[in-house]
């Protein structure tokens, strides 16, 4: 299961054409440095969850942004989670 696994991946990669597939709960609970990409639909990332106060937003370069917890933990965000190979 996603809830088990999250915390030791390197990459997560949506495909499943499902909303909502990788959460905000899911996103709290990843390492510092994973990357997030999406592969199917726009829907699949909650990317408005990460769209608080406590959380800092640093575009990297064009279509790479660094979303940045309190702790200073990031992830990296791809395309803003749209669909990856249409965006990069």
């Amino acid at each position: 299961e996603l809830n088990e696994v999250i915390r030791q991946v390197d990459i997560v990669i949506t495909c499943t054409g499902n909303k909502n597939v990788v959460t905000r709960e899911h996103m709290d609970r990843m390492k510092n440095g994973c990357i997030v990409c999406n592969g199917h639909s726009n829907t699949e990332i909650d990317v408005a969850s990460l769209r608080t106060p406590e959380l800092t937003w640093e575009r990297v370069r064009s279509q790479v942004d660094h979303v940045i917890w309190p702790d200073g933990k990031r992830i990296v965000l791809l395309s803003e989670g749209r669909l990856l190979n249409l965006s990069c």
